[in-house]
């Protein structure tokens, strides 16, 4: 290897530790945000828009079991596929 190799092969490492080193923070940042919202809160960032729209009118109806939502919205985009092909 040349001496110019050897130099771009050390800024290569400290340009890949740097890269390690921002993620890191990152993660540990986003995490400490997640850790402190609500279990309902953390769910609703994993759904669609349409599937938060339907969880929060399925919540205000039944409070008690709100996460029983999901076989009800299983069905509900199962019938608007259904109707999509019969289109």
């Amino acid at each position: 290897m040349t001496g110019s190799n050897v130099v771009i092969d050390e800024l290569k490492n400290i340009v890949d530790e740097l890269e390690a080193s921002v993620w890191d923070k990152r993660s540990q940042e986003a995490s400490s945000h997640l850790k402190d919202k609500s279990e309902e809160d953390r769910r609703m960032l994993l759904m669609s828009a349409k599937e938060k729209k339907f969880f929060l009118k399925y919540k205000a109806e039944n409070p008690d079991n709100k996460w029983d939502y999901f076989e009800d919205y299983a069905k509900e985009v199962s019938q608007d596929f259904s109707k999509s092909l019969d289109k």
